[in-house]
């Protein structure tokens, strides 16, 4: 093992040229302040403003038994240091593991006694430790299982761990470059391990753990409706630099399809692995809204996400897409006044977050 100040040294080396590389996180990528009225308020009350002040979606998914709306006392903080403020006063616990991408209030109790770090839009925890033996090559390993979250409002694509410092005493190992992870739609990942070299017996904990995530996602997704569009008609709208056209719809009584073009501004995307190139259209969506004539029932109805066929460059994308009725949702029935949305990134940016621990035990 390398001495900690070599390492540390180098770390730091790194960590900045990191930063050159990726940006460092710009005003959009920026937690938003939750500022806390003085005085106790209920769960209810404080979970409203919240949601309104940061932008972030929160669910109550506690069982119909287990809905207290405790009293607390909060001081103005981020998104997820009040959640966790929430968790420690409450014992109610939250998860960012939900299919619409919000956090959820759940009837697990919450943890007091997890390691977190606060970083900006992201929530770093660790989630186990564990000590292994390899026995064909006899190695002994720490292997440090971590949570993130990030907040809601982020739609990040491709996130992985740029590297890292971890100390054992005077004694310090370099963390490897993960590869890249897909997160696209997701709120959470457990998918990210650091693995490590195993001290001496003697050594209980793990003084000091950082490392560095490197994530790529739009600062905003843009949303774009065509209301009224005709069969065949070609028609364009502009927001940011981002030019959607739509063009070529067709009806048929099982099968609605049509042609759409998205031109970004030059930079906007950056280049990415060939296998990965198409990776920025991860969070796009495409969907009809409509009422019903007859009932006078608001309908939306999504593309499913095998019904598109891509051709094109990061600069220009064309998509044909093929719109089929769901289980619950038919198409449009004729006479209809329908609106065809498409959301799909402002730009695409690199920025790195840093985490931190301390004083991890070893099992």
């Amino acid at each position: 093992m390398l001495s900690i100040r070599v390492i540390l040294a180098a770390w730091c080396i790194l960590f900045g040229g990191l930063v050159a590389l990726a940006g460092e996180p710009a005003k959009d990528f920026q937690p938003r302040p939750f500022r806390s009225p003085a005085g106790e308020r209920t769960l209810e009350q404080v979970l409203k403003d919240l949601q309104e002040q940061t932008g972030n979606a929160i669910v109550d998914r506690r069982g119909e038994s287990n809905r207290a709306n405790p009293t607390l006392t909060l001081k103005s903080k981020t998104f997820w240091e009040t959640l966790d403020a929430i968790g420690a006063q409450s014992g109610i616990g939250f998860s960012a593991y939900q299919p619409s991408r919000a956090v959820a209030l759940i009837d697990t109790p919450y943890r007091k006694k997890m390691m977190i770090h606060h970083g900006g839009l992201f929530r770093f925890a660790v989630r186990r430790v564990t000590a292994t033996r390899d026995d064909e090559t006899g190695a002994h390993f720490v292997d440090v299982a971590l949570d993130i979250a990030w907040e809601p409002r982020l739609e990040p694509i491709l996130i992985n761990l740029e590297g890292g410092v971890a100390s054992f005493g005077n004694k310090a190992q370099k963390l490897a470059r993960q590869g890249v992870l897909n997160v696209a739609g997701a709120g959470a990942t457990d998918k990210i391990e650091l693995r490590l070299l195993a001290p001496p017996r003697q050594q209980e904990e793990i003084k000091s753990l950082h490392g560095e995530l490197r994530v790529l996602a739009p600062p905003r997704m843009l949303e774009f409706a065509f209301a009224g569009l005709k069969e065949k008609e070609r028609r364009s709208a502009k927001q940011e630099g981002v030019i959607v056209t739509v063009a070529g719809l067709k009806k048929a009584t099982k099968l609605w399809s049509l042609d759409l073009v998205i031109q970004n501004p030059e930079g906007a995307i950056p280049e990415l692995e060939s296998f990965r190139a198409q990776s920025w259209l991860d969070n796009n969506r495409l969907w009809l809204t409509w009422t019903d004539p007859r009932t006078k029932k608001k309908q939306t109805l999504m593309s499913g996400p095998f019904a598109e066929y891509r051709d094109g460059t990061s600069e220009k994308m064309r998509i044909a897409f093929a719109l089929e009725p769901s289980e619950k949702t038919p198409l449009p029935p004729p006479g209809a006044d329908v609106t065809l949305h498409y959301r799909t990134p402002s730009r695409v940016t690199a920025f790195t977050v840093p985490f931190a621990f301390r004083d991890l035990p070893l099992p």
